[in-house]
């Protein structure tokens, strides 16, 4: 794994760890540093998976009322399980 995906695996795995606004965070700060990056130095499979998960954290929601407004948006279960699917992937599920 290169050493900017391993950034980019640090950040899921903290906000695995969190919750509420600290695990929100995470996760934009994660949909930033992919959107805004080249992620140069990935290999083609890394960037593959971190920019698939990026577009699916988009739609992460942390509160219940908003996610009732609109089916697209999910919450906590759902995120957990993006984001481990997506260590494994790059084999960084080891928390």
């Amino acid at each position: 794994m290169t050493k900017q995906c391993q950034a980019l695996v640090g950040l899921l795995k903290a906000a695995l760890a969190a919750d509420g606004a600290g695990r929100a965070r995470r996760i934009e700060a994660f949909i930033s540093s992919v959107a805004t990056s080249e992620l140069a130095g990935v290999t083609k499979h890394e960037e593959e998976v971190l920019r698939d998960l990026a577009f699916d954290l988009d739609f992460y929601e942390p509160s219940e009322s908003a996610r009732a407004e609109a089916p697209e948006y999910f919450g906590e279960a759902r995120l957990e399980r993006e984001i481990r699917s997506t260590l494994a992937l790059l084999g960084g599920n080891r928390l």
